[in-house]
Formats: structure tokens, sequence, C-alpha cells
């Protein structure tokens, strides 16, 4: 994976103590805390193609369309959906909205419904905080059943609040991607 593609995120947001004006926890703080969200699927926001940090743009891509990706809820969950009919490449941005201590984990969950296209192909998604940083990151060949897809790591460094998450969707044929969580606090990376 190339630097510029690294990266990605989803949550629901708790208050953190000791946190504030953006600072990383101090360090006599628990390195470990309850799961806290890193996102808000309300804010995520369609980036300009020369702002885009990855570099798998097809030459043919179009600009998305408004009605191609939402916050919506999903059998009890929040999740940001992105409908591949008429939005084939996209990246999505926000501000973290908590601060990420180096070690702790951080967990993302994304679904995909079954996907289709034309001929066979491959899809490519991120989910993860700030563009030189870990994440999730997945290639998907197409045809493919419907799957939930997790990853838990470490963080390798400090980010403090306000930090850019992504979410990235590179896709071929109609298909639907849903960003569910992206968070950090678990202690457990299998109690997911």
């Amino acid at each position: 994976m190339s630097v510029r593609a690294r990266a990605i995120g989803f949550g629901v947001v708790l208050s953190v103590a000791g946190c504030s004006d953006g600072e990383a926890p101090s360090s006599s703080e628990p390195l470990f805390r309850e799961r806290t969200a890193l996102i808000d699927h309300e804010r995520f926001e369609l980036m300009a193609e020369a702002s885009d940090p990855f570099d798998d743009r097809p030459s043919d891509a179009s600009q998305c369309a408004s009605s191609a990706y939402l916050a919506e809820d999903l059998g009890g969950e929040r999740v940001f959906s992105v409908r591949t009919e008429s939005c084939s490449y996209a990246t999505f941005v926000q501000p973290s909205l908590a601060p990420v201590r180096r070690g702790e984990f951080l967990n993302a969950r994304l679904w995909h419904f079954a996907l289709n296209a034309p001929d066979a192909a491959e899809a490519h998604v991120v989910a993860g905080i700030d563009e030189t940083g870990d994440g999730l990151e997945e290639r998907i060949p197409i045809p493919a059943e419907g799957a939930m897809i997790r990853k838990s790591w470490q963080a390798p460094r400090d980010y403090p609040a306000g930090t850019p998450v992504y979410f990235h969707v590179h896709n071929h044929g109609n298909n639907e991607y849903l960003l569910i969580e992206l968070s950090t606090g678990s202690t457990d990376p299998s109690a997911q």
C-alpha cells in the first residue's frame, strides 16, 4: 500500500475524562478506556479530487451524486452508506472526535452487501485515521457474498482530536458499502 493510501473511519461518541482541547490523554491516565467513537456518521464530507490522498482514482471516475451516500440506521446501528451505482470512486473525510494514544486499540467495522459487476473485478475499501496511519484496508474480489469486515490494531502514534478520518470506496458495479464503526479504547480486539 502506498503512503498516500493508508487510512479511514466510523462511530458513536462517548465522553473521555481528562481530555480537553483535542489533546491526547496524559501518560498518567490508563492506556485503555471505554470504547469511544472517532466519527459521527453525519459529518462525512466528499473530498475533492485535488485533495484525495488515495492513488487509485481511475481516469474515467465521475463526481458522486449526493444521493449516493448518506448516514442511516441499519439493524439498530448508525452507518455511513455509499451506493456505487452513481458513485464508483469516492473518499470521504471528517475530523476525528477524540484523541488516540499510541498503543490504544483502534477498531473498525464495515459491511458490504453481495457484490456484483458485469465482469469480474476488485473493490478497494479503506477506513482509518490520518493518511499515513494504519487502518482497515481490504481488496475484495467481485462477485462476492455479503460480509462483515473487522479489524483491530494498535495505534502506531498519538493522534490528537481533529485528525482527519477517511472512508474510501473504489468499486466496480452497482453495490453498497456501509461504514459502521471507527473507535478507540477497546482492551480486547476479539470482543467485537
